[in-house]
C-alpha cells in the first residue's frame, strides 16, 4: 500500500467513497459504527481517504468539517435514510408494495445526492493544498505511514463523536470497531 501525497493523484472523495463501501467488510462496519455509536459513514470514508492520500488531518480541520457535517446529516441525511428503512418492511408483492417500493428508491436517490453534496463540501474543507505535500515531501508514503495517518484520523473523529454527544452505551466498544474499519480498508488496500 502507497500513498500519494499530490492532490493531483487523488481521487475525489466521492469516487473514493463508492469505491471504498463497495470493498467487502467496509459497509458493515460502517453502517455498525453509524447504528451503534452515531458516527457519520461519510466522516469515516473521509478520514481513510485523507489518511491513504494526505496523511493526518489537522485538529482544527477536522473539528471544522464535523461541525458542518453535524447539521447537514441531522437535518437531511437522517431524515431521508430513517424513512427508507421505515418505508422497507411496508413493501409486499401487490401494486401497493410496489408504489412503496419505488418511493423508497426515490427516498434512496434524494439521500445520496446528500450524501454527495456532503461529501464535496467535506473535501473542500479538508483537502490540503500544497502545504501537505511539502510537509510529506512530495513522494508516496509506505504501507505503515498510511495506516498510523488513518488510525489518527479515526482515533481523532472517535474522540470527538464522545466529546460530542452521548453516540453510544458503551463509549469503550467504539476504539476496537475503529481500529477494525482501519483492519479492513488497509487489508484491501494494493
Amino acid at each position: 500500500m502507497t500513498a500519494s501525497t499530490s492532490p493531483a493523484l487523488a481521487p475525489s472523495l466521492w469516487e473514493f467513497a463508492i469505491a471504498t463501501y463497495e470493498q467487502p467488510g467496509i459497509a458493515p462496519l460502517c453502517l455498525r459504527l453509524q447504528d451503534e455509536h452515531a458516527c457519520d459513514v461519510n466522516l469515516l470514508l473521509c478520514c481513510l481517504w485523507h489518511g491513504r492520500y494526505f496523511g493526518v488531518i489537522e485538529e482544527a480541520r477536522l473539528r471544522e468539517a464535523l461541525t458542518w457535517s453535524g447539521p447537514w446529516q441531522e437535518r437531511l441525511v437522517a431524515p431521508l435514510r430513517d424513512a427508507r428503512r421505515w418505508l422497507k418492511p411496508l413493501e409486499t408483492g401487490d401494486s401497493k408494495g410496489q408504489s412503496l417500493a419505488e418511493l423508497r428508491a426515490q427516498i434512496k436517490a434524494c439521500e445520496l445526492a446528500g450524501e454527495r453534496l456532503q461529501l464535496e463540501k467535506l473535501e473542500a474543507i479538508l483537502e490540503p493544498g500544497e502545504s501537505a505535500a511539502a510537509r510529506h515531501g512530495g513522494s508516496a508514503a509506505d504501507a505503515a505511514q498510511v495506516r498510523f495517518a488513518i488510525t489518527a484520523n479515526l482515533t481523532r473523529l472517535g474522540q470527538f463523536i464522545q466529546a460530542d454527544s452521548a453516540g453510544t452505551d458503551d463509549p469503550q466498544a467504539l476504539p476496537p470497531l475503529l481500529e477494525s474499519l482501519v483492519d479492513c480498508f488497509c487489508a484491501k488496500q494494493p
